[in-house]
């Protein structure tokens, strides 16, 4: 006898992560000659976040992506990364990235500003330069603020960032929690027959 059913499966991941502790941090350093150290506890297995977090990086400082030195040599001197798994690392680490680049941006803002005239709410990053947005040919080059930083005033422009998701404790009278905002997922539905007789499954 042949038999007809219909199956599904659904799948979500990772999950369980409610009471925190998902962390990554991030360090950026501007050099002297505008590029950036980006310093990070994350390692590279082969999913490519080397690349697209030294491209988050370079795209908050408003410098070109091969100016962004990538350091993570090893989990003694690098910033805490809760691991490279899970679909987390784009995620969670650029977050960080994002961060540290956005801190270290704020700094060289703050000695472009007198060049430029302007408070630093009115400067905007990119092309290797720092302009003023109303008026973008009132510019100076991210490497001549940044050795200015370093020689003149004495400045270190380092950026910091840490991102981990806030802690989701279940509802006391519901159990209804956030337990992770999920970065993957997937649904599968099949009809088959099946012959009772020989166990043959054909998936229709």
């Amino acid at each position: 006898m042949k038999k007809r059913g219909v199956g599904m499966a659904v799948g979500y991941y990772p999950t369980g992560m409610s009471g925190g502790g998902d962390t990554s941090q991030a360090i950026v350093k501007v050099k002297p000659d505008g590029s950036a150290d980006l310093i990070v506890g994350s390692c590279d297995i082969g999913q490519g976040c080397k690349t697209v977090l030294a491209q988050m990086c370079a795209e908050e400082l408003g410098i070109q992506y091969e100016q962004v030195k990538v350091i993570n040599t090893d989990t003694d001197t690098c910033p805490i990364c809760f691991g490279t798994f899970a679909s987390r690392v784009t995620y969670v680490a650029g977050n960080a990235v994002v961060q540290a680049a956005r801190e270290a941006r704020s700094i060289l803002f703050e000695v472009a500003a007198p060049d430029l005239g302007v408070s630093v709410d009115e400067l905007a990053a990119g092309d290797g330069k720092i302009y003023v947005k109303s008026d973008p040919d009132r510019y100076t080059s991210i490497a001549d603020v940044a050795g200015n930083a370093n020689f003149n005033l004495r400045k270190l422009i380092v950026g910091r960032g840490h991102y981990m998701r806030d802690r989701s404790a279940p509802d006391p009278n519901t159990g209804a929690c956030d337990p992770v905002a999920t970065m993957a997922w997937t649904s599968i539905f099949a009809e088959v027959e099946v012959d009772t007789e020989t166990g043959q499954v054909d998936v229709l």
